[in-house]
């Protein structure tokens, strides 16, 4: 019987691919980054009829890949970058107005300590007029004279209008006194700021202009064809940048996303490397919706959850601080079970700071996480709180050995307390034979005993180790799950 069910696309992560060229090599990347920052590109691809079809790029290879590492870095951090490298994203994150990316661009250049002079220029070329006056205030001010290779490189009429202030500067910007205006005439310093505004006003105008209203076409080739469109697809892919897609079914949603982070987990390795049909009129399968490769015995959610983290909905690791525990949990059981080392890993460093202590060695059983269990017994068995009834039931086979240790713990606690508490009163009761003495000591070590058993450090005075008494309960159990 065929599957009648209903399959639906995942509005997420069902991911189209925009393709470019640029230098004679062929890029294919997922649209989601580019869609999220900008309507350029999509309407490029739409006004030109390019669906399907790959769109040429004025940018280099090189500013391509560097652009594309940043927006699909592997390690959800930026990468590191040299001032050079960080100009070529500068300037196609302005072309194609990615926020993100030019923001980000902007603040990597000025750790990169650029110059007074480089950042003249990149403030007119990228348009960061914020970058034109602090520059200009940078050359006006500082104590060293223009060098004749800055000169050069400011060009004669910015390096004339930087000297003339320079002058005034030097003048200190007094204003021309005579001798019958000595007394009324104001001494100041000079501030270049209005100087700066006047001089490069028409730079400040154009670098003033909002980004979105910069032309595309600097980057974007308009006089692609169709007739281009054969030889365009036989060119070279990207080595890095090229991104295959593949479709899951999980359920009765389809998945499309890029195969790569798959190819870094069994068994989806060495499924993608098994040979495929050789009837040249079958799709392989994951190629397209009628040939879905199925994933048997997981949850739609619990497969976003993994995906969310795979190809996050940012362009940086920061839109994973909006998962929750149970997709936290997900991706931790998903990365588990098919061999995803890094993303498993990422899901217990945001689960440890997420859970508490029954969730933690709950945690730690069921997905084999040693370095877990025995802190978070310890934790547990110290807690000021008593251990509720429905936390007994999720803590199972641990429940009776936490429940000892803390009973010998509080036994150990209070016969601290009262052995204090004796002491004392028989150094302030001498002597013994005082009549009332024994009721005035009884009285006191119960109010003394109820109010340090109120305070949130429950057992921290007691003579006990809870570290030793976790490992001789739990010695079996820490075996086996590896803690030991």
């Amino acid at each position: 019987m065929p599957d009648m069910k209903p399959v639906v696309r995942d509005p997420e992560y069902y991911m189209e691919s925009y393709e470019f060229v640029a230098e004679d090599t062929l890029f294919k990347v997922p649209r989601r980054y580019f869609d999220l920052e900008t309507s350029i590109i999509s309407e490029a691809f739409e006004s030109r009829d390019l669906e399907g079809k790959p769109m040429r790029l004025h940018a280099t290879k090189v500013e391509l890949e560097r652009l594309l590492s940043v927006m699909y870095t592997t390690t959800g951090n930026p990468p590191t970058f040299s001032r050079n490298e960080w100009e070529s994203v500068l300037k196609l994150s302005t072309a194609w107005n990615l926020g993100t990316l030019r923001a980000l661009a902007m603040d990597s250049m000025l750790k990169c300590s650029i110059g007074s002079v480089t950042k003249l220029r990149l403030g007119g070329a990228y348009n960061v007029p914020t970058w034109i006056k602090e520059a200009c205030r940078e050359l006006v001010q500082r104590p060293d004279p223009i060098s004749e290779e800055e000169g050069t490189r400011l060009g004669s009429i910015a390096l004339s209008r930087i000297c003339r202030m320079r002058e005034e500067v030097i003048k200190g910007g007094k204003k021309k006194v005579t001798v019958a205006s000595r007394w009324s005439t104001q001494l100041h310093d000079y501030d270049c700021a209005q100087d700066i505004e006047k001089y490069f006003s028409r730079e400040l105008e154009e670098a003033a202009r909002p980004v979105a209203d910069i032309k595309s076409t600097m980057v974007i080739d308009i006089t692609t064809t169709d007739a281009d469109a054969p030889y365009l697809q036989s060119l070279p892919r990207s080595e890095k940048f090229y991104m295959g897609h593949v479709i899951f079914r999980v359920g009765d949603v389809l998945f499309k996303v890029p195969q790569r982070p798959f190819e870094l987990g069994e068994p989806f390795a060495t499924m993608f490397n098994l040979p495929q049909s050789s009837n040249p009129g079958s799709a392989s399968e994951g190629s397209c919706d009628q040939t879905p490769i199925f994933i048997q015995g997981v949850t739609s959610k619990d497969f976003q959850a993994l995906l969310g983290i795979l190809y996050p909905v940012g362009i940086f690791f920061n839109s994973l601080t909006a998962l929750s525990v149970d997709d936290w949990e997900s991706a931790l059981k998903l990365s588990t079970m098919w061999d995803f080392p890094e993303i498993r890993q990422h899901a217990i460093r945001h689960l440890q700071a997420q859970v508490d202590c029954v969730q933690g060695i709950q945690l730690s059983s069921k997905y084999a996480i040693p370095e877990w269990l025995p802190l978070a017994l310890e934790q547990l068995v110290k807690r000021v709180a008593t251990i509720e009834k429905a936390e007994c039931r999720l803590l199972g086979m641990y429940a009776c050995g936490i429940l000892r240790i803390r009973e010998r713990m509080l036994r150990a606690h209070i016969e601290h307390i009262r052995a204090g508490i004796d002491g004392e009163l028989g150094r302030l009761l001498e002597p013994k034979s005082l009549p009332g003495w024994p009721r005035a000591a009884g009285l006191c070590a119960t109010a003394i005993r109820d109010e340090v058993l109120n305070t949130e450090d429950t057992f921290g005075g007691a003579p006990f180790d809870c570290t030793k008494a976790v490992r001789e309960e739990f010695e079996a159990e820490l075996r086996e799950c590896g803690a030991w």
